[in-house]
């Protein structure tokens, strides 16, 4: 295959290479944060790649259900909310405005509170290996949305890898999604990785 992104990603670094628009970052994680205005950390990166249960809080309450062929762990929210969240279409296109079904001083009041309230996350697990195939985590008071899918784990020094992720987010208007599909896994094993920056290629951010 053909390389067009490499990065480093450290406890407080990142260094990123785009080949596919000459384009590259190199700087402190927060500094990445700050300028994206998105609160991301190494060990949410981390779960991320991993298929581990992201931003899963294990002293919060979650509703279990069952959908389709897969055990489901909800945040707790009221129902108004969840209801808004299931609801991606709405969250995609801000045209449709999915925030005015909240009542807006209470909104204000919650946000006050505990802003907390405002973000669903969902948890597919399978039935079978009891693993992570899906995450949903829909932010309501930023208007953001974020689907991560995976599959075709595969077993790395004894652990079960994804070797596929699908993502799918959106802030506002703004929409991405990306696929990974990785050839090689190593775990707990020191990397050395090249990483020469072209005179043409111009920083980001």
């Amino acid at each position: 295959g053909i390389e067009i992104v490499r990065a480093v990603v450290s406890t407080d670094s990142v260094r990123f290479i785009n080949k596919l628009h000459d384009q590259y970052f190199i700087g402190a994680l927060s500094d990445l944060r700050s300028r994206t205005n998105t609160e991301v950390s190494f060990e949410q990166l981390q779960a991320l790649l991993l298929g581990r249960p992201l931003d899963f809080d294990p002293n919060a309450k979650y509703k279990s259900s069952v959908e389709g062929y897969r055990y489901v762990l909800t945040s707790k929210s009221k129902k108004k909310y969840l209801k808004v969240a299931e609801d991606k279409e709405a969250i995609i296109d801000t045209s449709q405005g999915y925030l005015p079904q909240l009542n807006e001083r209470r909104l204000e009041r919650l946000l006050e509170r505990d802003e907390e309230k405002l973000i669903v996350r969902k948890y597919y697990i399978s039935p079978e290996s009891f693993l992570i195939t899906e995450i949903e985590i829909v932010d309501l008071a930023n208007e953001q949305f974020l689907e991560i899918r995976y599959s075709e784990h595969q077993e790395v020094e004894g652990i079960l890898i994804p070797y596929k992720i699908e993502c799918s987010a959106a802030s506002g208007p703004n929409t991405i999604s990306v696929v990974m599909e990785l050839s090689k896994v190593k775990v707990d094993q020191p990397q050395s990785m090249p990483f020469r920056i072209p005179e043409k290629y111009e920083r980001i951010f």
